[in-house]
């Protein structure tokens, strides 16, 4: 969730930032205490007076370009929503009110005790205090690095071991029930949490919105998409800060890695033409 001072200026605009940013510093310095916020599909959030909810409130439920709205519109009220990396809750609570339960999957201590008091105001958000991986196994995991706590390597400091399991084995200990979506934001483990999730995905053809900030791991994500014949899309922009945000879709790796965007869509068939409407138009940024 976090991003630097210039990111979320050039996003908003300097104006606006500034308001928001001052707002928020009386809030986490002056008045040290939590901050609820509505959310656009109807529920609330608890923003902790620090960083981890600063994106939040500063774009008002828009960090990543529009991108959650589409997703939430797009979401089977009967299926169930995979949040994978779920920090607080922000996806969790964005799109508990659109589906019949949320999965909410988090493995950092240091993050769980916000996340579980954001969820116990939400009755159809379970909370899983495990990784997501492409096979079940302890992790050496980087904690106290806020929204971007990762796995590491081995030795590294304040690195704990934490349990991973696979999208796939918890589906199918539950029952194989119906999964509408995912989303996956894990910091550069995304790929990984695909991998296990490859049953999950293949069978319910659900949609996938995914942070794939290792963009060297792209090329492997395509031949990914290619073998369940999905397709790949993204809110996009020519340059950082251009106004002006598309619905593009990528055909190669090549092309999303020429483009600025923050999440990707992995669309199945089911919902090609859809994206091909969507992607007609386009919005301001921040609008």
């Amino acid at each position: 969730m976090n991003s630097s001072v210039a990111h979320f200026a050039r996003e908003i605009g300097p104006a606006r930032f500034f308001r928001r940013t001052l707002l928020w510093q009386v809030r986490k310095r002056i008045l040290r205490r939590a901050y609820v916020m509505r959310m656009p599909t109807g529920g609330t959030i608890m923003l902790p007076p620090t960083t981890s909810g600063s994106a939040i409130y500063i774009t008002s439920c828009d960090i990543d370009w529009g991108g959650e709205r589409t997703l939430a519109s797009l979401l089977s009220a009967d299926g169930i929503f995979i949040d994978a990396g779920a920090h607080i809750g922000y996806y969790a609570l964005y799109m508990a009110p659109r589906v019949r339960e949320v999965w909410a999957f988090e493995p950092d201590p240091e993050i769980l005790p916000v996340l579980r008091a954001n969820c116990a105001r939400c009755r159809n958000v379970r909370v899983i205090p495990k990784a997501l991986s492409n096979v079940a196994r302890l992790l050496p995991f980087l904690v106290g690095q806020g929204g971007t706590s990762r796995f590491t390597a081995e030795g590294t400091d304040r690195a704990i071991q934490v349990e991973a399991t696979t999208l796939d084995g918890e589906w199918q200990a539950a029952g194989r029930p119906t999964v509408t979506a995912l989303k996956v934001d894990v910091e550069g483990h995304d790929l990984d949490v695909l991998l296990g999730a490859e049953q999950v995905v293949r069978t319910n053809q659900a949609l996938v919105f995914t942070e794939m900030n290792n963009r060297t791991r792209l090329p492997e994500l395509w031949r990914w998409l290619d073998a369940l014949q999905y397709q790949a899309w993204a809110y996009t922009r020519s340059r950082p800060g251009d106004p002006e945000i598309f619905l593009s879709r990528f055909g190669t790796a090549q092309a999303a890695q020429e483009r600025y965007w923050t999440m990707i869509f992995l669309v199945p068939q089911r919902l090609a033409t859809t994206f091909e409407s969507l992607g007609s138009s386009s919005r301001p940024a921040h609008e």
